[in-house]
């Protein structure tokens, strides 16, 4: 009876250690999470996206930066539910101030078929809050979605950042 239990403790033991952080290749950095489980809420997060719009704490926006697959993305995130959904993420060690053209975008808008190396004009702001607002300066067409980016109120996405 003490040799069984042994021997189960010592296979416990053996797929405990097996099943650590340290035999995986992505660690717990390389993980986006957009629930804000563990941050406090932004009511600051807004977004106003090819006709849909959302703001305050209960609004999921998220400003991003990490890696996937060992690559180094940025990009920017919202959604509300099941009704609307969208995805902008780019190549980038870090996500970047000011006016710029960003090239090699990959752009997500609800069941749309993505838009894949775009190449997009925006401005990205740091609002000091703990959000980044990213604005378009061109139109994107997406399926039956346009995003503006020409008007006097373009479209943009306020994140909070991740």
């Amino acid at each position: 009876m003490k040799r069984t239990a042994f021997y189960i403790l010592l296979l416990s033991g053996l797929l405990m250690m097996s099943c650590t952080e340290s035999s995986d290749s992505n660690g717990a950095g390389d993980y986006i999470n957009p629930g804000f489980t563990a941050k406090v809420i932004s009511s600051a997060k807004a977004y106003k996206i090819a006709g849909n719009s959302n703001n305050g704490s209960a609004c999921q926006s998220i400003a991003y930066s990490g890696k996937v697959n060992n690559t180094r993305y940025a990009g920017f995130a919202a959604k509300n539910g099941t009704s609307f959904n969208f995805k902008i993420y780019w190549p980038a060690s870090a996500i970047t101030f000011g006016s710029q053209t960003i090239s090699g975008c990959t752009i997500k808008l609800n069941a749309q078929p993505p838009l894949t190396n775009q190449t997009i004009t925006v401005t990205i702001t740091d609002e000091t809050d703990g959000t980044y607002t990213l604005t378009f300066n061109s139109d994107i067409s997406i399926g039956t979605y346009t995003i503006d980016g020409t008007s006097g109120a373009p479209d943009y996405v306020r994140g909070q950042v991740y």
